[in-house]
């Protein structure tokens, strides 16, 4: 590739350019080395001439940078620096040497699993930005860009905003934002949220696991009709073997009115997970498409064959989906081949608020929705395999199933003694909770009289409650949020609890399989730990450690193949069994030892290391204990 003007063996600043990565409608990318941190290596984007004629454009990407450089997110491509002098506006980035999910997808249809990987990675990066007031506005598969290991860096925040608002770029007819991807409300010019990244996004999933786009066109007008007025073909015509349910969540996503998309990608994400995993998902219907008396999904506007009925007052679209007639609104010009008829009328349509212009103006966006973390209080939100239990809270069913137990160092070689021998066990199915018992959930039974009445208690569980003159449970600073797993509870309590809900406590052997399945996983999302995935201490792998846990469902790919949430990290949790060693016996249903000493705790917590939250992990505690980082979470035999 030859550019204008190249910069590859030239210094600015304190990186040495060593070659050409790419070059853009706005900027022109570079590979780098940081002379004064031992030659690592950077990514240079350096924008366009015509933006530094804007007088101010370059205060501007020096304040967008600033926000963008505040993003820390593992799946967010870091920004280093913002570089500027008389001559060059530049952006340094860390360089992702895997490329991009465009080069990816070029290799040939993605497995379903690395498809499943890539969108958890992205939608937690979304996710993130959106709850941080950052837009992105022009995700693509350009802009997933992916290291060493294969796991998604999103990057380019803020830029389209930028360009769309430079008068001088503006003037040249280059196009803001990429058609193929773009929201409607992108293509008509209203103001944009989260939801138009959203849009994107839905847009780049059906294209990851189709291999191809929804929406094909070979000019930039027939390609915004697509965008405003028809949906494509469904998933499971073009890519054999995707559930319907598939279809439907990206269809949600990519709905033509921003308030019937999902509130959050992490939504999203969750549900096309499900679906992707054959489990059934819930949704309303979307709102007929304006045009859909009139085209059939997937047709182009533009083709010769589309035969549309002339728009008479009879029979015109309603008023309030047609915006205002602009008088400056330019004819679409005649393509040879096309009947005079349905070029007419598409002009007309065109005039009735279309339109062709390719420069969209951002504006100023609302207020990013807040995700909604904790189920609806409404069974018709439940797919077929939730509900709610007779205290209001949200379960999902767990199949019937066997699954090989514990570790096996030959595959994980972190496997400690008390994990092992692997073994097969096999459980029928139950009710479990889908997250963890709340603050919120638990104060009900506090309320409830649940510490002064003895028919929810064991015998065992009574008589330390009477002894120690416990009232209610304890408190400690920094878990007061209504949303966040209720601590410090003993195994009495929990165990308590679980009897007031009408339940008890899952058996060691119902919540592994819960959070590892038939496969085994590892962790929640496979085998290999990552950053970012879960509510742990992850100082040790250059992350953060939390001190205290996040409200619960916060982090989507902490969600376990059977629709329950953070098994990985967040809190640790009591289950029935009395501590022993594993035997090599397969088993049916197994409930643990007959008597002990210490009850067992299961999963990571937001103290817990990547090596100490794998799903394999046990540890066991005294049953009167109050363990800081433990709560817990009720199963139900089905019925």
């Amino acid at each position: 590739m030859t550019i204008k003007n190249d910069l590859t063996g030239q210094q600015i600043g304190q990186y040495r350019v060593v070659s050409l990565l790419g070059d853009g409608t706005s900027a022109t990318v570079y590979r780098a080395q940081q002379i004064t941190a031992f030659d690592r290596d950077v990514a240079i984007k350096v924008m366009r001439p015509e933006l530094m004629g804007e007088p101010t454009f370059a205060e501007r990407l020096e304040t967008e940078a600033r926000t963008i450089a505040a993003l820390h997110h593992p799946n967010i491509l870091r920004l280093i620096e913002y570089l500027s002098d008389d001559r060059l506006l530049c952006l340094v980035m860390d360089y992702a040497p895997g490329g991009n999910l465009a080069d990816l997808m070029k290799r040939g249809l993605m497995p379903v699993a690395d498809v499943e990987r890539l969108i958890a990675q992205i939608a937690a990066a979304l996710d993130y930005a959106h709850s941080q007031g950052v837009i992105h506005r022009d995700l693509k598969p350009q802009n997933v860009l992916l290291d060493t290991t294969g796991n998604a860096l999103l990057g380019d925040f803020g830029i389209a905003k930028l360009i769309s608002e430079n008068t001088r770029m503006t003037r040249t007819g280059a196009i803001v934002g990429t058609p193929a991807y773009m929201s409607p409300e992108q293509w008509e010019g209203q103001p944009v949220d989260g939801r138009a990244d959203l849009y994107a996004f839905g847009i780049l999933v059906y294209e990851m696991l189709t291999g191809g786009l929804p929406f094909k066109a070979d000019t930039t007008t027939s390609m915004m009709f697509q965008h405003l007025h028809t949906y494509p073909p469904p998933m499971e015509s073009v890519r054999d073997g995707l559930p319907l349910a598939v279809d439907e969540v990206v269809k949600r996503a990519i709905a033509k009115h921003p308030q019937e998309r999902f509130a959050t990608t992490a939504e999203f994400a969750t549900l096309l997970r499900r679906a992707l995993h054959g489990r059934a998902v819930d949704l309303s219907p979307l709102s007929p498409l304006p045009m859909q008396d009139y085209l059939s999904p997937g047709r182009d506007p533009e083709s010769s064959t589309l035969e549309l009925p002339v728009v008479r007052q009879s029979q015109s679209l309603p008023a309030a989906s047609l915006p205002a007639v602009s008088a400056h609104t330019p004819p679409r010009e005649r393509r040879a081949g096309l009947s005079a008829l349905p070029l007419a009328v598409f002009a007309l349509l065109i005039i009735f608020g279309i339109g062709i212009f390719l420069i969209v103006s951002s504006q100023t966006s609302p207020a990013t929705p807040t995700p909604t973390l904790l189920p609806a209080t409404t069974g018709a939100s439940l797919a077929d395999d939730e509900r709610l239990d007779a205290r209001l809270v949200a379960q999902a069913l767990v199949p019937a199933g066997c699954f090989v137990m514990g570790s096996d160092p030959a595959r994980d070689p972190d496997a400690v003694e008390e994990e092992m021998p692997a073994h097969r066990v096999c459980v029928s199915a139950f009710w479990m909770d889908i997250y963890e018992v709340t603050h919120e959930a638990y104060a009900a039974f506090v309320d409830a009289g649940g510490y002064a009445d003895a028919q929810w208690w064991s015998d065992e569980g009574w008589a330390w409650l009477q002894t120690n003159g416990f009232e209610g449970p304890e408190d400690r600073g920094g878990t007061a949020d209504p949303r966040q797993p209720r601590l410090n509870l003993s195994w009495y309590e929990a165990d308590a609890y679980a009897r007031w809900r009408g339940g008890r406590l899952p058996t060691e052997a119902e919540w592994e399989y819960a959070a590892r399945g038939e496969v085994g996983r590892l962790f929640a999302w496979g085998d290999g730990y990552q950053l970012g995935y879960s509510i742990i201490n992850e100082i040790s792998r250059g992350g953060t450690a939390p001190t205290a846990p996040n409200p619960v469902g916060s982090r989507p790919a902490d969600h376990a193949w059977s629709g329950v949430y953070d098994m990985v990290g967040n809190a640790c949790e009591w289950v029935g069994d009395w501590y022993a060693l594993y035997t090599t016996n397969e088993q049916a249903d197994p409930t643990g030892a007959d008597e002990g000493t210490e009850r067992v705790m299961r999963g990571g917590s937001f103290l817990s290391s990547p090596t100490t939250a794998r799903l394999a992990v046990r540890t066991s505690r005294a049953p009167g204990m109050r363990a800081r980082s433990c709560g817990l979470r009720v199963a139900t035999p089905p019925g």
